[in-house]
C-alpha cells in the first residue's frame, strides 16, 4: 500500500531519494545518471517505476535506522531494461489479443448464425437458440439466467453510448434500437471481450462453442473458455498500461485462470503466468494467422533482452530456457 501521508517531492528531491539509496550506473558519471533519472520521472511516475527496482532492494542500516537501499551491483540500466521490455511485451500482446478479439467476434456472430438454421439474430430468441439449463438445480438455472439479463443489459447500454461511432457507415443503427433486433454480426460488435466470454459461457450451445473453439485453434471447449477470461484479464492489464512482464495472474478465488489445458500449454508455460498467455497468442495466430510474423517478433524481443534479465524465461513462466523450440512458436 502507498502511504497516502508522504508529503510532496519535486522531481529533484525524488532523484535525491534514488540516488541516496545507492543507485549507481554503468554507462553514466553521477552528473549525468541524475540528470538522466530526473528527466524519466518527468514522464514516468515515480511509483510506477519503483515496481521496477523493488526487486532489487534491500533493509540495511544506515544513518536514519533501519534503511531501504539497493543491492550491490545493482545498476540503473538492470532498472529501465525491465521497465523497457515490459512496456514492448505490453505492445505485443495487445496487437495479439485485438486481433484474437477481431476474429472471435466473427466466429461468435457466423457458427451462431449458422447453427441457428441461419436465423440472423439468435439473441432474440433465447428458448430456440440459447443454450438450455434444463437439467441444472433451479439456483444454478436462476444465477445463469440473471447473467443473460446483465449481458444484454450492457451490450444495450454499449449500443446506445456508441452507436454514433457505426451510424456513419451502417443506416440500420438507429438510436433507440433495441439489440435483439439487431443482426448477429452487428450484435457481437456491440459487446465486450467480457460479454464475449459471457454468451459463449452461459448463452451459445456447446456445440456452437466446441466449433468456434476449433476454428481459433483450440480443440478443448473448456480450456477455450478459461484461455478468453485470462486475454480478456490480460488484455485490461496491457490497457491500463499494468506491470505483466512478473506477474502471477488468479481468478478472484486465488487460483489460476487457466483449467484444463491438457499439456497444451502446461508442457512448456506455468497456467498463472504471463508465459501462458503468450502461448496461447502463439496458438490462436497460428490458426487465424498463420503469415503473422508475430512469434518472430515476440521470440526476437525475448531473446534480444535475456542478456539484460537473467533468466527472463523464468520471470514470463516459461519452464525452460528451450521454450522457443515448442511447436507452439514454430
Amino acid at each position: 500500500m502507498f502511504d497516502m501521508t508522504k508529503p510532496f517531492k519535486n522531481f529533484d528531491e525524488q532523484v535525491d531519494i534514488i540516488l541516496g539509496r545507492e543507485m549507481q550506473s554503468r554507462e553514466l558519471d553521477e552528473r549525468e545518471l541524475r540528470e538522466e533519472i530526473k528527466q524519466r520521472l518527468r514522464y514516468i511516475n515515480y511509483y510506477r517505476l519503483s515496481a521496477y527496482w523493488h526487486p532489487f532492494t534491500e533493509t540495511r542500516e544506515g544513518e536514519k535506522g533501519k534503511e531501504l537501499f539497493f543491492q550491490a551491483g545493482v545498476r540503473w540500466e538492470n532498472v529501465m531494461a525491465r521497465y523497457m521490455f515490459d512496456r514492448r511485451l505490453r505492445n505485443l500482446l495487445f496487437d495479439a489479443i485485438s486481433r484474437i478479439e477481431i476474429a472471435l467476434r466473427t466466429q461468435v456472430a457466423y457458427q451462431w448464425v449458422k447453427g441457428s438454421h441461419s436465423f440472423p439474430r439468435p439473441q432474440s430468441d433465447p428458448q430456440k437458440y440459447m443454450k438450455s439449463f434444463v437439467g441444472d438445480a433451479l439456483e444454478a438455472q436462476q444465477k445463469k439466467e440473471e447473467e443473460r439479463r446483465k449481458v444484454k443489459a450492457l451490450i444495450q447500454s454499449n449500443y446506445d453510448n456508441n452507436f454514433e461511432n457505426y451510424a456513419g457507415y451502417d443506416k440500420s443503427i438507429k438510436k433507440g434500437v433495441n439489440v435483439d433486433s439487431l443482426a448477429a454480426w452487428t450484435y457481437v460488435e456491440f459487446a465486450t471481450l467480457g460479454n464475449i466470454h459471457t454468451l459463449l459461457r452461459i448463452c451459445l450451445p456447446d456445440k456452437i462453442v466446441k466449433k468456434i473453439a476449433k476454428e481459433m485453434g483450440i480443440p478443448y471447449a473448456s480450456f477455450f473458455l478459461s484461455a478468453i477470461a485470462f486475454l480478456k484479464d490480460v488484455r485490461n492489464s496491457c490497457a491500463h498500461q499494468s506491470r505483466i512482464w512478473d506477474k502471477t495472474w488468479l481468478s478472484k478465488k486465488k487460483t489460476p485462470i487457466l483449467r484444463q489445458d491438457r499439456e497444451l500449454i502446461s508442457r512448456t508455460a506455468e497456467l498463472d503466468k504471463t508465459a501462458a498467455a503468450l502461448c496461447i497468442c502463439a496458438i490462436i495466430l497460428g490458426k487465424i494467422a498463420p503469415k503473422s510474423k508475430w512469434r518472430d517478433r515476440c521470440k526476437e524481443l525475448i531473446s534480444s533482452t535475456e542478456p539484460a534479465i537473467p533468466e527472463l524465461y523464468k520471470h514470463l513462466g516459461f519452464t525452460n530456457p528451450q521454450w522457443s523450440s515448442d511447436k507452439i512458436w514454430r
